[in-house]
């Protein structure tokens, strides 16, 4: 299964998140700029945060792990700090400095780079990035390169962005794609079995054709003479004139 909505307009919540078959990560190294990039969560994450916020009245925020893999941004770990909330704020500032203080006084400063996603509920209200949580991204710049934000609300709409803070400014706006884990033996079984016995190919236009000019080049270089082709009558048959099988 595979949908895939229109892309989002500008400013636009955009609803559940697209779903994607498993495999979808790409092979590795920095990000490929030619590519639009793009925001993938494996399934059980994106559960977690949704569920987050659907058990709170509040706004919740957490925090979570970011990979780059081509041009995707792998999000993963979501998990809480201690906050301050109410329904229009929530504020981890003080629980997040300390976090990323106690990395780096542990010589992870290199781990700390990968905790550079953000991501917080607006409860019931149309998820976007407000005044005040453009705010709290700008006081990001002394912490990372770049971050990866996510808000949505109880409903699963959301909206994610890129923002980056060095060598240049600047904030891309994010697809979100959840990947689904590959279906089990008993489904993969019942649908082939099924398929077996209810889907019967039957030759299109295209297939017939292809038949006819395969068919008609090996005579072409069998035979010593050429003679003119007949294009064979079942060629021309609409499926209405054939007999059914």
């Amino acid at each position: 299964m595979q949908t895939r909505q229109n892309e989002q307009k500008n400013g636009d919540a955009t609803d559940t998140p697209r779903i994607v078959p498993s495999p979808v990560l790409t092979g590795g190294g920095k990000l490929a700029l030619l590519d639009r990039p793009r925001a993938v969560i494996d399934l059980a994450s994106w559960q977690t945060v949704l569920h987050f916020a659907r058990l709170c009245d509040t706004e919740i925020k957490g925090r979570g792990t970011v990979e780059v893999s081509g041009s995707e941004f792998l999000l993963g770990n979501p998990f809480i700090l201690g906050q301050k909330v109410n329904r229009a704020q929530t504020d981890d500032s003080r629980a997040f400095n300390a976090f990323y203080a106690q990395l780096a006084s542990q010589g992870r400063e290199k781990e700390v780079a990968r905790y550079c996603l953000e991501w917080h509920s607006h409860v019931d209200m149309p998820p976007f990035f407000s005044d005040e949580d453009c705010e709290t991204i700008a006081g990001y710049t002394v912490m990372f390169d770049w971050m990866v934000l996510l808000v949505l609300n109880r409903r699963a709409e959301y909206q994610c962005r890129l923002d980056v803070y060095n060598p240049v400014r600047l904030s891309i706006e994010l697809p979100l794609y959840v990947v689904l884990p590959a279906p089990s033996i008993e489904i993969d079984l019942m649908c082939r079995q099924a398929i077996e016995e209810h889907v019967h190919a039957k030759p299109s236009l295209a297939d017939r054709f292809t038949r006819f000019l395969q068919t008609w080049n090996y005579e072409l270089q069998s035979s010593a003479v050429s003679s003119p082709a007949l294009m064979p009558a079942e060629f021309l048959a609409t499926p209405a004139e054939e007999e059914n099988p």
